[in-house]
């Protein structure tokens, strides 16, 4: 199970590279015993260096784990939130080579592919709140 960041600005979303240089949102696994909500504050205090102004539910998605990263499972449940940063600037001055903002052409780099593809239709969002996997 893991926990992902919708993090906007203008028309643009922010992603970060990996080590094995692929693109997600910010977030990541949420571990034993913990809420998914203390799961995205602290991997985006580890990741960009920030707290969170607000977040917002948006939604899940069931997909298969085409990253393999994740203990090795064959799919994912991924929780995703719209968030605000309390300074969007202040990430940039923090971490320079982690991040970047990508435009609606960049996304295709954005990995898990049920999530860019989720984002691409354009239909994500609460009132579409459980995206099924069918394998």
């Amino acid at each position: 199970m893991c926990t992902y960041a919708l993090i906007g600005r203008y028309e643009q979303i922010l992603l970060i590279a990996t080590a094995d240089r692929s693109h997600v949102l910010p977030g990541g696994p949420v571990h034993s015993g913990e809420p998914i909500e203390h799961a995205l504050q602290r991997t985006l205090r580890d990741q960009l260096g920030t707290t969170l102004a607000s977040i917002e539910f948006c939604s899940v998605i069931e997909h298969e784990d085409d990253r393999g990263v994740w203990l090795g499972s064959a799919s994912e449940v991924a929780f995703l939130f719209d968030v605000t940063l309390p300074d969007v600037s202040s990430i940039s001055d923090r971490f320079p080579c982690m991040h970047w903002w990508a435009n609606e052409s960049d996304l295709g780099l954005l990995q898990p592919a049920a999530i860019r593809n989720a984002i691409l239709t354009g239909n994500l969002s609460s009132d579409f709140p459980w995206w099924a996997w069918s394998p």
